[in-house]
């Protein structure tokens, strides 16, 4: 039998990937003033583990595009965005190296 997510549960996982994404995408200026001092298997390990952000960023835009984010929620998705908009170029330039 399948399992059926509760609200509470989806509310829970929105929440939970709502702040390690602004955690994530808010240390990418660090990350930029470090990356040179990264060998290049950390680089690689870096470049392959941004998956998960990249996942997780594609689940929460088909939640708020369905609607399922509190206004609470939707406010700091909001900004999330923001901060994927202003360091996205930076990643890109990283993870081009």
């Amino acid at each position: 039998m399948a399992q059926v997510t509760t609200d509470t549960e989806l509310q829970a996982r929105i929440d939970h990937y709502l702040q390690y994404l602004i955690a994530e995408w808010s240390d990418i200026p660090a990350l930029a003033a470090e990356w040179d001092e990264w060998d290049e298997h950390s680089r690689f390990v870096f470049a392959i583990d941004w998956g998960v952000p990249q996942d997780r960023l594609y689940q929460l835009k088909c939640w708020a595009a369905d609607g399922l984010l509190s206004q609470e929620q939707f406010g700091r998705y909001q900004e999330l965005t923001r901060l994927v908009e202003q360091y996205r170029p930076t990643l890109e330039r990283l993870l081009a190296d």
